[in-house]
C-alpha cells in the first residue's frame, strides 16, 4: 500500500473549493461502495491575508486552504493492464497488447464493461489482469477501480471536469475519419514512392494524409508532388488490398487489426499507420508468393528430371551446389551442415568437409563420402565422413 501523504492546496474562490470537495466526496463514496483499498480525508480552512493599498493601509484577502490526507492506491487489489481495444480507428476495434502479453481471441464489444455492466459505446476498453491471471474487460472510468485512483488529481482542477471519456450513442463524432476506400486510395498513391515507416521523417503515412486531404497541389507538398509524378504507377487496387487484409488469418495483433480495418466503413487516426502499410504489405506478400511459386515450379522440374541417388556401399565422389547451410550444436561443439544439389537432380545432407570451411551457399563443391539413400525419398540421401573437399566454383548455378 502507498504511504500516507498530506498536501495543502490554496484556492481563490469558494466555488473552486466546492468543486474539489464534491469530487473528493464522490471518490470516498465510490471507495466505500466498491470496496477500494485506501482512505482519504480532507479539511478546509479559511485563511485571511493582508494586501497593501500602497498608502500605508491594508485590505483583507480571503483564501481557502484544502488539506488532503491520502493513504493507499484506491484500487481493487493488485491488477495490471495487459491490452487495449481502441474503437476510434475502426468499426470493430483495434487491439493493442501491452508488453509481451498474448491477448489471444478476445471479445471486440465496445459496450462491454465487466465491472459496471453499463451498455454504452466506449472509445476504449481496457483488459486488466489480476494476480492469478484472470482477465476482464473494463471501460475507461471503471479501469481506475483496478489500476488506482489518485485523489491528488482532483486538487489540481479549478473547474468541474467530467472524467468519464466514454460517449453516449449519438455523441460527438471523432474527427479525422476517412472512408476506407478514400484513405486506402491515398495510401496506395503514397506507397508508389516506397514504404517509409512512421518513425521516419517524410513517412508514407504523412504523405497518405496529404493525398487524402487533397493537399498535394499546395506549395508545401511540391516535392512530394514532383516525386509522385516521376514514380512508377501503382500496381495494386483498393479491392486487392482489402481482400489481402481480410485474408490474414493469424491471431497476431497485426493481422487482427488489419482485418478490423478492412471490415470497417472508416479509418480513423489510430488506424492511419497500420492502414498505410497495407499496400506495401500486399506487395511484399506478392513478391514472396511469386518467389515461392517459382521455387516450387523449379523443384517440380528438378524432381521430374532427376535421377535417383546412387545406392552403393562404397565411398563416391559427390559434386554439386550448396543450397542450404545450417550451424548445429553437438557434444563436441558446433558443426556446419550443408545441403548439396547435384547436376543429376538428387540432393544430399551432411557435414561440410573440413578442407573447405570457407565454402558458402551457391558455391559448387566436390568431396568424397559415403552416401545413404533416404528410405522415404529416392532423390535424397545423407552423406558421412566427407574427405578431399574442394571448391569447384564460387556462386555457381545448378546445371
Amino acid at each position: 500500500m502507498n504511504p500516507t501523504t498530506t498536501t495543502t492546496h490554496r484556492y481563490v474562490t469558494p466555488l473552486q473549493v466546492a468543486i474539489v470537495s464534491e469530487k473528493l466526496d464522490a471518490l470516498q463514496t465510490r471507495g466505500r461502495k466498491k470496496g477500494l483499498n485506501g482512505s482519504l480525508s480532507y479539511t478546509v480552512e479559511t485563511v485571511t491575508l493582508q494586501g497593501d493599498n500602497g498608502d500605508g493601509t491594508h485590505y483583507d484577502i480571503t483564501r481557502y486552504d484544502l488539506t488532503l490526507t491520502h493513504e493507499g492506491d484506491f484500487a481493487l487489489g493488485e491488477h495490471s493492464p495487459v491490452g487495449v481495444i481502441d474503437f476510434t480507428g475502426a468499426d470493430t476495434g483495434l487491439v493493442f497488447a501491452i508488453g509481451d502479453n498474448d491477448l489471444g481471441d478476445i471479445d471486440l464489444d465496445p459496450e462491454r464493461c465487466d465491472h459496471c455492466g453499463r451498455k454504452v459505446r466506449r472509445n476504449k476498453v481496457i483488459i486488466v489482469q489480476d494476480e492469478n491471471g484472470n482477465r476482464i474487460h473494463v471501460g475507461g472510468t471503471c479501469v481506475k477501480d483496478f489500476l488506482g485512483h489518485d485523489p491528488q488529481w482532483f486538487t489540481w482542477v479549478a473547474e468541474a471536469v467530467e472524467i468519464d471519456e466514454e460517449r453516449e450513442p449519438g455523441g460527438t463524432h471523432f474527427d479525422g475519419r476517412y472512408t476506407f476506400a478514400a484513405f486506402m486510395d491515398a495510401a496506395i498513391e503514397a506507397n508508389r514512392l516506397g514504404y517509409r515507416p512512421t518513425s521516419f521523417e517524410g513517412s508514407t503515412k504523412q504523405l497518405a494524409l496529404i493525398v487524402a486531404r487533397g493537399d498535394l497541389g499546395k506549395d508545401y507538398a511540391k516535392a512530394d508532388r514532383e516525386a509522385l509524378e516521376a514514380a512508377p504507377a501503382a500496381t495494386v487496387t483498393v479491392a486487392e488490398v482489402k481482400a489481402w487484409m481480410l485474408a490474414l488469418d493469424s491471431d497476431s495483433d497485426f493481422d487482427r487489426n488489419m482485418r478490423a480495418i478492412a471490415e470497417s466503413n472508416f479509418i480513423g487516426p489510430k488506424a492511419y499507420g497500420t492502414a498505410t502499410y497495407a499496400p506495401a504489405g500486399l506487395l511484399r506478400w506478392s513478391e514472396k508468393e511469386a518467389a515461392r511459386k517459382a521455387k516450387a515450379a523449379a523443384e517440380a522440374d528438378r524432381v521430374a528430371d532427376a535421377e535417383p541417388a546412387p545406392v552403393t556401399d562404397k565411398r563416391i565422389r559427390i559434386e554439386g551446389v550448396v543450397t542450404t547451410m545450417r550451424t548445429e550444436r553437438n557434444d563436441f561443439g558446433t558443426v556446419e551442415k550443408i545441403r548439396v544439389e547435384t547436376d543429376a537432380g538428387w540432393a544430399c545432407w551432411g557435414t561440410l568437409p573440413s578442407q573447405i570451411v570457407e565454402a558458402g551457399v551457391s558455391d559448387r563443391i566436390s568431396f568424397d563420402a559415403r552416401l545413404t539413400v533416404s528410405r522415404d525419398d529416392e532423390l535424397f540421401g545423407f552423406f558421412s565422413r566427407p574427405t578431399k573437399g574442394a571448391i569447384v566454383a564460387r556462386e555457381a548455378v545448378i546445371a
